[in-house]
């Protein structure tokens, strides 16, 4: 464990090396959320409402975890922080000579896993035929100039 902290509502947060895990729910049936670093793509502090908001990546949860929390605590730099860590690479995809989207390889805090996550940025572009090719390409491209392997098979979804 990193840190701790309380929400305004009493809720606990604990961010650890690995993951954020914060307590859902009422004083008598609280569970328990996880949201791991290498699925956070932004964090945003909003001072004025004391919120630290966590978007998500994908996923079939909420797309933000939003934590409202008394004041400024140090969950908010340790989370922007390890959230940057977990980025290797990033780069655009073209298609048509544009950039339609971004794609980022991502590790895995305490394992050597490589996860690469494609953003689409035009949605125009999600009919592009050749578009799982240029994606495919620019992994291939990324692995070489970092000098590692992601494991995953040429032409796999890399979500």
């Amino acid at each position: 464990m990193l840190t701790t902290t309380r929400e305004v509502s009493g809720a606990l947060v604990v961010a650890t090396g690995h993951a954020i895990y914060h307590q859902d729910g009422t004083a008598g049936g609280r569970s328990w959320s996880r949201l791991g670093w290498e699925d956070v793509g932004r964090v945003r502090w909003d001072e004025g409402s004391s919120a630290l908001t966590l978007t998500r990546l994908r996923g079939p949860w909420p797309p933000e975890m939003a934590l409202h929390l008394a004041r400024h605590a140090p969950v908010v730099e340790l989370a922007s922080e390890r959230v940057t860590w977990t980025i290797l690479a990033d780069a655009p995809v073209l298609s048509r000579g544009r950039a339609c989207g971004r794609l980022t390889a991502r590790r895995r805090p305490g394992s050597g896993e490589v996860r690469w996550v494609f953003t689409l940025l035009d949605a125009a572009a999600a009919g592009d035929p050749a578009l799982r090719s240029r994606v495919s390409g620019a992994i291939a491209a990324l692995e070489a100039e970092l000098g590692f392997r992601s494991g995953r098979p040429a032409g796999s979804d890399g979500g």
